[in-house]
């Protein structure tokens, strides 16, 4: 195994699961300063490199019982996540 790929499979067992993942990335709360908002297909677009893919039933459902909040936004359905200083 390459360096490269023993650096990706340490990554992919530090984030076991989607929440952890997005948990490394996004807070559910923050300061405004640090506000964006994400569909769920971005979501688990952004994941993929980490997880793999990621059905989007179940990235929604770590999101919202773990209250992470939605909003519409031009009849689109966005996630209200918070940038962590990290990121």
């Amino acid at each position: 195994m390459n360096p490269h790929q023993d650096q990706d499979k340490k990554q992919q067992q530090q984030h076991a699961t989607p929440l952890e993942a997005i948990e490394a990335i996004y807070m559910p709360e923050g300061p405004r300063t640090a506000i964006c908002f994400r569909t769920t297909a971005e979501l688990s677009y952004e994941l993929d490199d980490m997880l793999g893919q990621v059905p989007l039933y179940d990235l929604a459902k770590h999101l919202r019982d773990n209250n992470y909040r939605t909003t519409v936004i031009n009849g689109r359905a966005y996630w209200i996540l918070y940038e962590t200083s990290e990121h």
